[in-house]
């Protein structure tokens, strides 16, 4: 329980209440965009609105405790209460503000988060478990990134991103032959 309300939370950090009191969630269409409702009914109670962005899905809802949470961003210490829990905010944070270049590509893996403390939230929950991070502003907006190969690897299979891990060897294999 204390797992799925640590992901939630990194799912969260991409977001910020709206002056109406809702909370949109922008995640990748698909798997993501169903795992993400799903989230939302079991941690809140509440049915999502889903409407089609391009490739994203917005998920609107209301809930105070979703407010709550993308208020306390600098105070995520509470989200964290077992080692697992700091993998499950990371794979929250990826899932809805996170990106992977293709891997016969750079080397590139980014998580863009809503604000500062949020950066703070993913860059100390990723420290927790071995997974450093370098920080940067770009037009204002915070982000992190890793650029080592098997930084981002290591990084797959502790969110257990199975076919994107397994990809990400055999393009590194292939680069060696």
């Amino acid at each position: 329980q204390c797992c799925r309300r640590a992901e939630v939370f990194g799912l969260l950090l991409s977001t910020a209440p709206s002056e109406e009191g809702t909370v949109s969630l922008s995640v990748p269409a698909g798997r993501v965009s169903d795992l993400a409702a799903h989230l939302v009914r079991e941690q809140f109670t509440r049915e999502p609105v889903i409407s089609a962005r391009g490739l994203r899905h917005l998920l609107t809802f209301d809930s105070r405790a979703a407010r709550i949470m993308c208020e306390k961003r600098g105070d995520f210490a509470e989200y964290l209460k077992c080692p697992d829990c700091s993998a499950a905010l990371l794979r929250g944070a990826f899932l809805s503000c996170g990106s992977i270049n293709a891997p016969e590509k750079e080397n590139y893996l980014q998580i863009a988060p809503h604000g500062y403390e949020a950066c703070v939230a993913v860059k100390e929950a990723a420290e927790r478990i071995g997974i450093f991070f370098c920080a940067s502003v770009r037009r204002g907006k915070h982000y992190l990134y890793i650029k080592k190969r098997q930084t981002i690897e290591d990084l797959l299979a502790l969110l257990g991103a199975r076919s994107e891990y397994f990809n990400y060897l055999n393009s590194g294999i292939g680069k060696l032959a």
